[in-house]
């Protein structure tokens, strides 16, 4: 039942995220923006040692170093087919990889944390236009945002199996390297989350994983370098070149004057005031690198003069600092709360924080295709009107424009969003992101860690760089619809989701716990903290007090543990769990019961019977000595299940949510239309108030 359950919800979950990604393909059309360009050139000349040398003259190598071959390769792929079918092959491409990316991460999100919610967050992700509309440009963020969520993916089932297969390593290492080539960062962030599981997991085989996540991802690093090397006889590795002085500059549009002569002492060619003023842009940052060619100087001499310069910027004033936790903040998905105050001083890219505000929510609206029905005059503007970074790249853009405007579309913006999603500001759907994230890293630590990994590795990086705006959080999106459903699961559902904590956190989880199960073996139960002899021997006082006060808990539940102790171990162990809990409390015993009228029952559970664990029994409890124990050491006992010494049995209407007992007549399967096949002993010590 529960495979053809699983097989049905596949099958659901593929049908709805195949419909919707098809619809999104109509409605969007084709969609840009002003980098796509970029992308087209490389890929135009990838194949070409001539066109690539050129592609990497002063202008491709001072401010394009940092792009990676990816999306570019994928437009020389599309470029193999007739200008009207371009579009169409990129973007089916996109989204045909989009979808199974979605269908694999809640799929598998299904086995492990079942719920019709892992289907309710597939829909919501699929209808989100942001996400949408950028499976149907030539941009990386789609490509690397299903790397991303396939690759966190794979983690996850890694950190569940208890021996993760092969060939979950060998998608993961895969997925790294081809994610690397999209997107530069993408491979560190998905080792930073494969690191979580690696070092979570200490009866994995870790340092040969280590070294091949090392391996890869510096393979993967290198691997468009050295291709670049071969085709043009220059072998740099990926960086911003000119543009992380533009960058730096956005964050301190006021230098100090010691700052402007420590600029012009570092060989600036031209006044330094410039690089602060509104018009100091990319190019500009790119002819003062050509002009120092000129002057004879190397490409790295120019890298360390810009690094080194922004590296000042960044440092003369304390506010730098905090742009950069805004532009990380925004990254991620927060614009209204990066850019929150009311100073009226210019604090990134020239912008007071009002004015950066409505400058990313524009932004956001825009990338969503939502600002408006049509966005053929935009096109028009960012490739026959615009002036080219990229030597012979005019062709390049008058090409992409005639592959993407026969497919523009003019649909109303309802139709990209029908749902009205997309007019909440993105801050809600980070904020509910983060937050179920936390919720996950509080009840199952791993999968929550596993999912904060990358999107702390995006926050750092747009921090450092800086960069701040609603694109930049486009590769972690999913990761947050992720959480939400998994978030669901844990609140409402049934978690099948239950590695092995290390030892120091299941230490730090016990300590924090109200509610204990002693010997749990492999149960879990949602509200209770699972304990075994190694983490909690109940004969030791001292284990007690290494996690709590005396008491202070509220509850102790044990299913078939105490016929395994002596009657003196347990005496020891009531008396343990008595002095810890607090007033009120509450320890719920479940024993094989000795007056069960059945023998054959009475052989299998008694001292060395022919059951199942029984050759390591004890003890065999009846009502009468079990409830005696407990009022010796100071409970009131309540008699919940039990056979009396006459052979009848007695059962009260109980609650699970004070400690559930699977072998009972209320639970246990066994004990169908009324027959008693097995039965516990079930008693309740209340330790008075």
């Amino acid at each position: 039942m529960a495979d053809l359950l699983q097989r049905r919800h596949w099958l659901c979950l593929t049908l709805v995220v195949v419909a919707l990604h098809a619809m999104a393909f109509l409605t969007f059309g084709a969609t840009f923006w002003v980098d796509s360009a970029i992308y087209a050139s490389l890929g135009d000349c990838l194949f070409s040692p001539e066109k690539m040398r050129a592609y990497y003259d002063a202008t491709g190598r001072l401010m394009y170093s940092h792009i990676s071959p990816g999306e570019p390769a994928l437009w020389a792929f599309a470029r193999l087919f007739p200008v009207n079918a371009q579009w169409p092959v990129l973007a089916l491409i996109q989204h045909a990889l989009a979808a199974a990316a979605t269908i694999f991460a809640f799929g598998n999100l299904q086995r492990l944390l079942p719920g019709i919610w892992n289907i309710a967050c597939a829909v919501l992700l699929s209808l989100f236009p942001l996400y949408q509309s950028l499976h149907n440009a030539l941009l990386t963020e789609s490509v690397s945002s299903s790397l991303l969520l396939v690759g966190v993916t794979v983690i996850v089932r890694v950190a569940h199996n208890r021996k993760p297969s092969g060939r979950d390593w060998l998608i993961l290492l895969t997925t790294i390297f081809i994610g690397t080539l999209f997107r530069g960062y993408l491979g560190a962030l998905l080792a930073g989350a494969a690191s979580v599981v690696l070092l979570w997991r200490t009866d994995l085989k870790r340092w040969p994983a280590w070294l091949a996540l090392l391996s890869v991802s510096g393979a993967a690093i290198a691997f468009y370098p050295v291709y670049r090397w071969a085709f043009t006889g220059q072998l740099f590795s990926p960086g911003l070149g000119t543009n992380r002085l533009v960058l730096a500059a956005w964050a301190n549009p006021q230098p100090s004057p010691a700052l402007l002569e420590k600029i012009a002492a570092m060989g600036w060619p031209g006044d330094p005031a410039a690089i602060f003023t509104k018009g100091f842009n990319y190019e500009k940052a790119r002819d003062a690198g050509i002009a120092w060619q000129k002057d004879g100087v190397s490409f790295e001499e120019i890298v360390r003069r810009i690094n080194a310069m922004s590296a000042a910027v960044m440092a003369d004033r304390p506010g730098a600092t905090l742009i950069q936790a805004r532009c990380a903040l925004a990254a991620s998905g927060m614009i209204s709360l990066a850019y929150a105050g009311t100073s009226v001083e210019p604090v990134y890219q020239h912008f007071t924080l009002a004015e950066e505000r409505r400058h990313q929510r524009w932004f956001y609206s825009w990338l969503s295709w939502l600002e408006q029905a049509s966005y053929r005059a935009s096109g028009k503007q960012f490739f026959l009107n615009q002036t080219t970074l990229v030597t012979g790249a005019a062709r390049t853009q008058r090409d992409l424009w005639a592959a993407l405007e026969p497919h523009l579309s003019d649909t109303g913006t309802t139709l990209r969003d029908p749902l009205q999603i997309g007019r909440l500001p993105l801050d809600f759907w980070a904020l509910l992101g983060w937050l179920t994230i936390a919720f996950c890293c509080w009840h199952r630590p791993v999968l929550g860690l596993v999912l904060a990994a990358p999107i702390a590795g995006n926050f750092l990086v747009m921090g450092a760089t800086p960069l701040g705006s609603a694109r930049y959080c486009y590769p972690i999106l999913p990761l947050y619809f992720v959480a939400c459903s998994a978030s669901c699961a844990l609140l409402f559902g049934r978690a099948n989701f239950t590695p092995k904590d290390p030892d120091w956190l299941r230490r730090l989880r016990c300590r924090r716990a109200k509610k204990v199960v002693v010997g749990a073996g492999n149960t879990t139960f949602h509200g209770w903290f699972e304990t075994d002899r190694e983490t909690l021997d109940l004969l030791k006082q001292e284990d007690f007090l290494r996690y709590w006060k005396p008491s202070t808990r509220h509850a102790f539940l044990a299913e078939h543990v105490w016929e395994h102790l002596s009657a003196e171990d347990a005496a020891i162990a009531v008396r343990n769990v008595f002095e810890f809990l607090r007033p009120g409390g509450r320890l719920r015993i479940a024993v094989p019961d000795g007056h069960n009228p059945d023998p054959q029952y009475r052989e299998h559970v008694r001292p060395g019977g022919s059951g199942p664990g029984a050759d390591d029994h004890k003890m065999l409890w009846t009502l009468e000595s079990l409830s005696a124990l407990l009022s010796k050491s100071g409970f009131r006992v309540e008699l919940l299940e039990y056979w009396d010494a006459n052979g009848e049995f007695h059962a009260v209407n109980w609650s699970s949510a004070d400690g559930h007992i699977l072998r009972s007549k209320k639970y246990d399967p066994r004990n169908q239309n009324g027959r008693l096949q097995y039965t516990s002993l079930i008693v309740d010590g209340i330790k008075p108030a």
